[in-house]
């Protein structure tokens, strides 16, 4: 039987009103952004039915729940931004009480949460005994230890240093992927949800600004990280899957190969065969045009007296947007879209219109895998 969800809420706070609506397929992170003070938890904390004074209800395939009563749906979870754990409890006793709960279906073992969140050596320990990263994968232990259908993420990877934050991401996709658990992600940190959501919505003052893709909304006209530079994010990116094809030990350079097929080089050693996902900034990505007749459809040629590895025939599908000083153009590469930001001057120059045929230049340097 599918789990599809479809939610729809409001609730009024004494300088805002929050109205959400979405849904939700199986297996599937939904991603929340936006500034504190947004609406993001109170939103996450109306949809788990915590706020007396939301209206609204959760649709489960045809069942509908109230998100007012008693009525709602008890297979939702909220995993608390603080961590609510019982202070008297072992972390062992905590997570036991959480498991009473759990209702008799396939999750994932008990066994592979702990290992997964690395938390064995945490067991016997008071909940005060633990730093704020500990007390957020027990947090999150515990949550699961319920077996969720839907799973509401308020900032999961807050107070985590790297290592653990890549565990606590790893376990999640296991989760969509294998167990088909939905999820709701909250975050102020567009790199978490271009690694785990599928779709985003942005809020604003409880609003919600912005819906669709990861993907567009971070290549949009209409996205507030393009309409809004500066306030939403400092400087737009893309991320693009890719495959690790071969690494050369002597120049330290791994070679990627997109999901669209492009090969591209990064200056980190990842392990041959592995999916990763990178981040390419706008900044860091330049244009050269040929000096032939734009209209000539001919490729520009690479370029053979400069330091930069990365050479990538594009064509402009889009000018983003523009203003004296800068201009964001979307460039379409054999599939895979990126973004490339030029001065003003540039742009002139170079006659940098739609359709124009261009060589994206990336520094090998400058991509990083998020």
């Amino acid at each position: 039987m599918m789990r599809d969800f479809s939610f729809q809420l409001e609730l009024s706070r004494p300088d805002f009103k929050v109205e959400v609506s979405s849904n939700l397929h199986e297996g599937e992170c939904l991603g929340v952004f936006g500034h504190s003070g947004a609406g993001k938890s109170s939103f996450l904390r109306a949809l788990a039915g915590l706020e007396r004074k939301a209206k609204g209800n959760l649709l489960k395939g045809n069942h509908k729940f109230s998100l007012s009563d008693e009525n709602r749906f008890k297979q939702l979870v909220l995993s608390f931004q603080d961590g609510l754990l019982f202070p008297h409890l072992s972390v062992e006793k905590n997570l036991a009480f959480a498991s009473r709960f759990a209702p008799d279906l396939g999750f994932m073992e008990e066994s592979e949460i702990i290992e997964c969140l690395n938390i064995q050596h945490l067991l016997k320990k008071k909940v005060s005994q633990l730093s704020g990263g500990e007390r957020k994968r027990i947090a999150l232990a515990q949550s699961l230890f319920t077996k969720p259908e839907l799973l509401l993420l308020d900032e999961p990877f807050a107070f985590l240093d790297t290592n653990a934050k890549i565990k606590v991401r790893d376990m999640l996709q296991i989760l969509k992927s294998q167990y088909k658990v939905s999820m709701v992600l909250v975050s102020h940190e567009m790199l978490d949800l271009c690694q785990l959501a599928e779709h985003l919505l942005v809020m604003e003052k409880g609003q919600v600004c912005f819906q669709g893709s990861v993907d567009e909304a971070l290549t949009s006209k209409d996205s507030p990280f393009i309409r809004q530079i500066g306030h939403f994010t400092k400087s737009p990116f893309v991320s693009l899957k890719a495959y690790v094809e071969s690494f050369d030990k002597r120049y330290g350079l791994s070679e990627l190969k997109t999901e669209h097929g492009q090969k591209i080089r990064v200056s980190t050693e990842h392990k041959v065969g592995d999916n990763v996902l990178v981040k390419i900034d706008a900044q860091q990505v330049s244009l050269a045009v040929s000096d032939r007749e734009q209209g000539s459809g001919s490729e520009v040629e690479a370029l053979q007296h400069i330091s930069i590895l990365n050479q990538l025939d594009g064509v402009i599908e889009d000018v983003l947007f523009r203003d004296d000083y800068k201009v964001l153009l979307l460039v379409q590469c054999g599939g895979d879209r990126i973004i490339s930001q030029v001065s003003g001057l540039s742009f002139e120059k170079m006659a940098l219109e739609k359709n124009r045929r261009v060589k994206v230049l990336i520094k090998a340097a400058s991509i990083h895998e998020i």
